[in-house]
């Protein structure tokens, strides 16, 4: 429940309430569980990304990767890498954005799921966006 309303602040804008759901869905019975657990780091790293807190999105999506990694949950190291792809540009390592997007390309295709090839192309193009340079992360 607590998950949905963290999605329904962010899409209505409402920072505050957004982080005060995340920190509820630290409470849940659901918290003790791993995935859970990466699912939050998840939410807390997207949730700091947006409010331009770079080097706290980066903690939050490299503990968020860890346990997605010890799960075994690709689609999860995908979006995790993908959005370390992006604090990285903002916080100006274009080698480290490089290295996750390649760590984040491999996986996607290993898989053939063609939404995480997708969602590695987008990650390359924002990067290259935020760059003002289209063939810099490509």
């Amino acid at each position: 429940m607590f998950y949905r309303k963290v999605l329904l602040a962010r899409s209505l804008g409402s920072r505050d309430e957004e982080l005060a759901f995340i920190n509820e869905l630290e409470r849940v019975p659901e918290a003790r569980d791993a995935r859970w657990r990466g699912r939050i780091f998840a939410c807390r790293a997207d949730y700091y990304a947006l409010v331009n807190r770079f080097d706290e999105a980066g903690e939050a999506a490299r503990a968020a990767l860890e346990i997605h990694e010890a799960l075994s949950d690709v689609d999860g190291q995908v979006a995790d890498l993908c959005l370390l792809v992006s604090v990285a540009t903002h916080l100006g390592s274009l080698s480290l954005a490089r290295e996750h997007l390649a760590a984040a390309q491999k996986l996607a295709e290993a898989t053939g799921n063609p939404r995480l090839v997708a969602d590695t192309l987008f990650a390359a193009s924002s990067s290259a966006l935020m760059l003002h340079d289209l063939t810099a992360c490509v």
